[in-house]
């Protein structure tokens, strides 16, 4: 049964994008491991229901994931550099370096949203997710100062 319940999660992993999947999916699938294992003890009932508020977890972030991406589409996102790190930048010489410095914060801030969840440190999730509201708004306020398009 144990099988079971990982190679459900390991399916639904799939439904976040590619490359997050290359970046969190060995540490998700690891935590769930972990925690399956710490609740093999408890009665059956009680390790169901564990199992499925996860895989409910893993299937609201990753909707979250997919709705950040295609609401974060504006002028910025030409601006990053390939998750790989290999890829070139594009010439961002259009976007003001403070609009393009805030927009850097705001997605850092997102990368440790999703490593903090994918580990489980929910308060620390939290946390960022509030730092990240003050800097999405302060992001929008610079947007709106040089008539930037969201």
């Amino acid at each position: 049964m144990t099988v079971d319940m990982k190679r459900i999660y390991k399916i639904l992993l799939r439904l976040y994008p590619r490359d997050h999947r290359a970046r969190f999916a060995a540490e998700m699938f690891h935590a769930f491991e972990q925690a399956m294992d710490d609740r093999r003890e408890q009665r059956w009932p009680v390790w169901v229901c564990f199992a499925f508020w996860e895989w409910v977890g893993l299937l609201m972030g990753a909707a979250t994931e997919w709705i950040w991406r295609f609401a974060s589409r504006s002028p910025m996102r030409e601006c990053r550099p390939a998750l790989s790190g290999t890829g070139p930048e594009a010439d961002c010489s259009s976007v003001p370096k403070e609009v393009a410095e805030a927009q850097k914060r705001v997605d850092l801030l997102v990368s440790r949203i999703v490593h903090a969840i994918a580990n489980h440190d929910f308060a620390g999730a939290r946390s960022y997710s509030y730092e990240e509201d003050v800097q999405r708004e302060s992001l929008r306020v610079l947007r709106k100062k040089y008539d930037l398009s969201e």
